[in-house]
């Protein structure tokens, strides 16, 4: 799994955009135990200066309320 520095901070945030540029999941072609730890870690802020990462959420958060991923992760996003 890549590793990110502090998704609370811009720098992590945009090394976490950086990797997902091209991508729709972490690692793989599917959803994995990756993007449920990443996801966990990202803040809930205002997502909109990272396009990718907000996209990201938003498939994560759907797969979530779709088919019980991530079950624990009460989270809202303002984006």
């Amino acid at each position: 799994m890549a590793v990110f520095s502090d998704l609370h901070t811009a720098d992590g945030l945009k090394s976490l955009e950086a990797h997902l540029a091209g991508k729709t999941y972490v690692s793989g072609d599917s959803i994995t135990k990756d993007d449920i730890k990443v996801f966990a870690a990202v803040p809930s802020k205002d997502l909109r200066p990272w396009a990718v990462v907000c996209v990201w959420v938003h498939v994560c958060a759907w797969r979530r309320r779709g088919f019980g991923f991530f079950s624990g992760f009460g989270r809202r996003f303002d984006v």
